[in-house]
């Protein structure tokens, strides 16, 4: 409400879009260190069962 008061409706609206894109990037970062760690782990894995 304060931000809404003070700056407008439409300063919120950018604010929360902003949010909203910072946290789909952190997403596909961490999907992307999973995929690694995953790749990692089996390659480790296989590693120690030979």
């Amino acid at each position: 409400m304060y931000a809404m008061h003070n700056n407008g409706s439409g300063q919120l609206q950018v604010l929360q879009q902003q949010k909203s894109e910072e946290l789909y990037l952190h997403i596909i970062a961490l999907e992307k260190r999973i995929n690694t760690l995953e790749k990692e782990n089996k390659k480790l894995k296989s590693t120690k069962l030979n």
